[in-house]
């Protein structure tokens, strides 16, 4: 059990990743039957993009202000001013995540897209390990999907501006 924490630590985005699909099926579970395949994918990116982006990238920008010390040992950086910049970036990732929950398609493009392209940088500084691609890839993935739903749909645009998700417990 304790092997199984210390991976889960280790490679937090996975683990958020997963807590984001557990998240997207207690949710489809409380909806009604049936499900179609744009209602599924539209759940499983809105809690990608609130629980690995806006709730893990809020958990990252604490990391690096209140448990500084700790960060910077783990990632092998002296102190400096590159720990004030990954925290507010961490910041603005999570401020991002937590809007593109219940926001547009555009919206969750630019979540997806603004860590994705700090995950790759850190995973070639070797600040992250290669589980954390994961996370926009499966993003991007689901926006493809997204897409493709919305498009083979000749009367419904991919997403209207004035609304929304189109989740069925959207307010």
């Amino acid at each position: 059990m304790r092997t199984l924490a210390h991976f889960a630590w280790q490679n937090i985005m996975l683990t958020l990743l997963v807590a984001g699909a557990l998240a997207s099926a207690v949710a489809l579970l409380n909806t009604r039957r049936p499900w179609t395949r744009s209602v599924i994918i539209e759940s499983v990116l809105s809690y990608l993009v609130l629980v690995p982006i806006g709730l893990g990238y809020l958990g990252n920008f604490l990391v690096h202000v209140v448990y500084r010390s700790t960060a910077l040992e783990s990632l092998g950086w002296a102190d400096n001013a590159l720990q004030k910049e990954a925290a507010l970036a961490s910041l603005g990732f999570s401020v991002l995540g937590l809007l593109a929950f219940r926001g547009t398609t555009e919206m969750r493009v630019a979540a997806v897209l603004g860590p994705a392209c700090f995950l790759l940088a850190a995973v070639d500084t070797g600040a992250a390990r290669y589980t954390d691609l994961l996370l926009p890839l499966t993003g991007f993935t689901l926006l493809a999907l997204q897409y493709r739903c919305a498009s083979s749909r000749t009367s419904v645009p991919f997403r209207r501006k004035d609304r929304g998700p189109t989740l069925p417990w959207s307010i």
